[in-house]
């Protein structure tokens, strides 16, 4: 009875226990998924899926479930070109030397009237 009792705690705790990835699995639930994106926890993904940003997922009965190579794509989607700068070109995001952003100053506007 008692290794019985052993048992049945052994199983339920090896249930709460997140499952490892398998390599070459071809749908993973919730909380795998989560961990191949580097999400903090599945309720980040939940809430990328409520607002329609999340990978392409795939509902199997009741439960949602996402392909690896699909989060990869999506992944790749999210990345952003890194632009190439030429040593002869500035910047785009500098501003010529002097030009302040903003409303001009009463003494920059007199000293334009001038």
């Amino acid at each position: 009875m008692a290794n019985d009792d052993e048992g049945e705690k052994e199983q339920k705790k090896q249930a709460r226990e997140p499952r490892p990835i398998i390599q070459g699995q071809v749908l993973l639930d919730y909380d795998q998924a989560a961990r191949f994106l580097g999400l903090p926890s599945r309720q980040a993904l939940a809430d990328l899926k409520r607002r329609g940003n999340a990978p392409r997922h795939t509902q199997v009965g009741r439960r949602t479930m996402w392909s690896p190579a699909d989060m990869i794509d999506w992944a790749d989607q999210l990345r952003r070109a890194t632009p190439i700068l030429r040593p002869d070109c500035a910047p785009r995001n500098v501003l010529p030397q002097g030009r302040r952003r903003g409303r001009p100053s009463v003494r920059f506007r007199q000293a334009k009237k001038k």
